[in-house]
């Protein structure tokens, strides 16, 4: 009875893997044959609008056109598990269309069946979702524009991004673009940017650079799904929330304020530039949803909690400044937001309060003569509230270090990254490599290991610190 039992219990687990992969070949195909039919769609329309039929040359001409293949692993230190396993597809082309226009998009597919996910997508504006969204696959555009220039002005139109920002992966004055935090701060890219639809337009008054953003779209912060890898657990994600003892009758679900296209969730920006001495000074002010949440809980039903996520509009404003000295880079950013939201400590549960929030940040730059690339940043992040009342501390300094040296005739690239608090005394350290196997093809890998308090922003994550590799092939 006893073999009888396991060979039975290793049908089902063959037969769910069979159901696995058949699932996952049927979405492949499935995004294949929609994404085929989309780019012919979209290219016919294109054609319609910028073809003329008296003129052979102003016919819309492809410029560039790039494919990039990748599929990620990870193997996670303490439970001795795949953690990630995760295949991407990335095409992108760029289209003259005639006469002062040009277009680029950029097409995704992603295909993931681990503890890490694909992330959150229902706080995405209806436009801004993927064409295909399952627990397996995902397929959509990551950016999609139309560009118009004529002397000194320049108009984007179209799904994009606003990088405003100065500083390398810690967010100051960068507050524009919502990003994307499924795998927390072990992307191999920071910020990852996501793009939303809107106008951008780029002038040249005077001595100023102008430029404005008008974005209709509600889109936010992805976040990591309940029970994933990077959920937050954290009290200062969770507005002190203890999730780990719910108990197991008790379910969770993360329910995100309807996200659309209306002037009410929308994004409107400017920013000043001119060169001041030896660097370029920037002045920047926006209005727009937060990109960060907050939380209320509704009262449970049928054992079920759920915690809403809420989007309240701020103002910031910001002050940038980089310059060069020599072979280093200095890079000064200063951000006010006068009216942000805060969950606060309540014994009737979970409040919401307004206080003013100052942000400081520095960065340097250094390229050595021995071919040694530094890059030092540090982060200083004030709320205007009494302590007593705050998840988080009051004032937060994050400290971020980055040193790579190239090796072989910059085939062989090895890096470190430290990202660290300094007044929780967390962090993560991530040593790594990247080598060019080929004109196309690159292996990457290295070791992400947090460190610190269970509680605390890094720390958090310290029991899913892991080894990964990559394999990219670009065409």
């Amino acid at each position: 009875m006893q073999g009888i039992k396991e060979n039975k219990t290793r049908s089902e687990q063959v037969r769910q893997v069979n159901n696995t992969l058949i699932t996952i070949l049927l979405t492949v195909t499935q995004c294949l044959l929609k994404s085929s039919l989309i780019i012919s769609t979209y290219l016919f329309i294109i054609w319609l609008l910028f073809a003329d039929a008296q003129a052979q040359d102003n016919l819309p001409t492809l410029t560039n056109s790039k494919t990039l293949l990748n599929y990620n692993t990870a193997y996670t230190l303490d439970d001795k598990r795949l953690s990630l396993s995760r295949f991407t597809l990335e095409w992108s082309t760029r289209m003259h269309l005639g006469a002062n226009w040009n277009a680029h998009f950029e097409l995704f597919a992603e295909l993931a069946d681990d503890d890490v996910g694909l992330g959150g997508s229902d706080n995405f504006a209806h436009f801004s979702q993927a064409l295909i969204d399952n627990k397996y696959a995902r397929l959509g555009f990551s950016q999609f524009l139309l560009t118009w220039r004529k002397g000194k002005n320049t108009v984007d139109l179209g799904k994009q991004v606003v990088p405003w920002g100065l500083l390398d992966g810690v967010q100051v004055s960068d507050r524009f673009d919502p990003v994307r935090r499924r795998d927390f701060v072990f992307a191999q890219v920071k910020p990852e940017r996501l793009a939303r639809w809107g106008v951008r337009w780029r002038t040249r008054l005077s001595s100023w650079q102008v430029d404005s953003a008008l974005v209709f779209d509600g889109t936010v912060s992805q976040q990591a799904t309940l029970g994933s890898e990077f959920q937050l657990t954290a009290p200062r994600y969770v507005a002190g929330l203890e999730l780990s003892q719910l108990g197991n009758d008790i379910s969770l679900k993360l329910k995100s304020d309807e996200r659309n296209h209306t002037l009410s969730q929308s994004t409107l920006g400017m920013r000043l530039s001119r060169h001041l001495g030896a660097g370029e000074f920037s002045l920047l002010g926006f209005r727009g949803p937060d990109t960060e949440p907050v939380l209320s809980l509704s009262t449970p039903t049928n054992q079920l909690l759920t915690i809403n996520l809420h989007y309240p509009r701020r103002n910031v404003i910001a002050l940038n400044y980089d310059f060069s000295e020599g072979s280093a880079v200095w890079r000064l950013e200063a951000a006010y937001i006068p009216d942000q939201t805060f969950n606060i400590k309540s014994s009737q549960g979970m409040l919401l309060s307004q206080g003013a929030r100052s942000l400081f940040g520095m960065g340097l730059d250094w390229q050595t003569s021995k071919q040694l690339f530094i890059n030092a940043q540090i982060v200083v992040d004030y709320i205007d509230l009494p302590k007593n009342q705050l998840f988080r501390p009051k004032t937060d300094s994050i400290l971020t270090l980055r040193i790579q040296r190239p090796f072989f005739n910059q085939r062989l690239l090895l890096k470190t990254e430290l990202i660290a608090s300094l007044n929780q005394h967390d962090g993560v350290l991530r040593p790594g490599f990247s080598y060019e196997l080929s004109d196309n093809s690159k292996l990457n890998g290295g070791l992400d290991w947090a460190f610190g308090d269970l509680d605390g922003q890094f720390g958090q994550f310290k029991n899913a610190s892991r080894l990964w590799l990559g394999l990219s092939y670009a065409f």
